[in-house]
């Protein structure tokens, strides 16, 4: 990556030189890191002013910029781009992408393939009937593709993020991701969640049904899960819309570290369904709690919303407690368990109802026991 800045330095230069004309014939760019070369490609003849700055690039010996003569324009392409996405439907199915090739011979253009079959030979070489069905005159490699899906915390991917929707495919209770770990003995990543979200050999998918591992470990006595999936170095942070969709203020925060949760310490939980909630205030740091059934756990932390809005609900079970730093990222504290009915208020995100209560008060699982029962070490960024 040190290597490379000497040729992003150059095309950017490039790419300035390009803004000036509106008539530009430039066509793409593209770098071989390895060997220090950008290869620019341009219809025509390159003005004057771009052939200078190519020998002046040269001349500094940090890079090599060679010149290819390409068959269209990146203008000329971008037309044909818009022209293939507009079209309602092909003979290959719906184009869910299209992109100019950064040589200028042509288009990428993925279609869904719910028209008719694409051969083998369609997809490693140019159609010549793809042209006209696309309703476009330029050489068209095709590929078959899904269309692309926006990915967030209701559909995270892997490696899986704090603060994500998690189903559990065994009894198809909803709850949200916590921290991604590291396991002492082998530094193979994992997950963290609440223990009560399932037991050992639950299936757990993502917001989009797709798979992302099996409880490895489950320590009911520590509100404590490790799933065997790849957990990231972030915790999602934002809002929930009602309809369980990311807010507009959807971003995220990487997590630097942790620290034991301190009495009068701020912090902020994220739940897949109450969304991000701050001005969370730590109130007791030893807490037992009575889950029932005999279930005693030892070592809770307690906090309270300070302004008496939702701090959690159900949902949020297993996401990330953190606070905020200075420099825009988290240390963790915790993980959210449960909530004090008691002080029930309206929720935040997807509306109560359905088995849905939210409250100011909560309990979440002291992120060092966590880490220490699990036998792991945070994935920090």
């Amino acid at each position: 990556m040190a290597r490379q800045d000497a040729l992003l330095d150059a095309a950017k230069s490039i790419r300035a030189a390009v803004a000036q004309d509106s008539r530009s014939n430039f066509s793409g760019i593209e770098l071989t890191v390895e060997k220090s070369v950008l290869d620019l490609y341009w219809k025509g003849a390159i003005p004057a002013e771009v052939q200078s700055l190519v020998v002046r690039l040269n001349t500094r010996g940090e890079s090599t910029i060679r010149v290819h003569t390409a068959k269209f324009s990146l203008a000329e392409l971008n037309r044909e781009v818009k022209q293939v996405m507009a079209r309602p439907h092909t003979s290959f199915g719906k184009a869910v992408k299209a992109a100019p090739l950064q040589d200028g011979s042509g288009l990428n253009v993925a279609v869904d393939g719910t028209g008719r079959p694409l051969g083998t030979d369609a997809h490693k070489q140019l159609v010549p009937s793809a042209a006209s069905s696309l309703d476009t005159d330029v050489p068209v490699s095709l590929e078959v593709a899904p269309r692309a899906q926006p990915v967030d915390r209701m559909d995270d991917s892997s490696p899986y993020w704090g603060g994500g929707l998690m189903i559990n495919g065994a009894g198809g209770n909803a709850c949200t991701s916590a921290f991604g770990v590291k396991r002492n003995s082998d530094g193979a990543t994992r997950l963290l969640t609440a223990a009560h979200c399932g037991k050992t050999g639950d299936n757990w998918v993502d917001g989009g049904f797709d798979t992302m591992g099996k409880v490895e470990g489950n320590w009911p006595y520590y509100e404590t899960q490790l799933i065997n999936t790849r957990g990231g170095t972030s915790v999602w942070h934002g809002s929930v819309r009602a309809d369980q969709t990311s807010g507009s203020d959807a971003t995220s925060k990487t997590v630097r570290g942790w620290a034991f949760p301190e009495v009068g310490q701020l912090v902020c939980s994220s739940g897949s369904y109450s969304g991000s909630r701050c001005v969370i205030k730590v109130t007791h740091n030893n807490v037992t709690l009575d889950f029932g059934g005999g279930l005693v756990v030892p070592g809770m932390v307690q906090a309270e919303q300070q302004g008496r809005t939702n701090a959690a609900g159900n949902g949020d079970s297993g996401g990330p407690v953190y606070g905020v730093r200075s420099d825009g990222g988290a240390t963790a504290s915790g993980i959210i368990s449960a909530i004090d009915t008691n002080t029930k208020v309206s929720c935040t995100g997807v509306p109560a109802g359905g088995g849905r209560t939210c409250a100011w008060r909560m309990f979440y699982v002291n992120i060092q026991n966590a880490l220490n029962v699990s036998k792991t070490t945070l994935n920090t960024g």
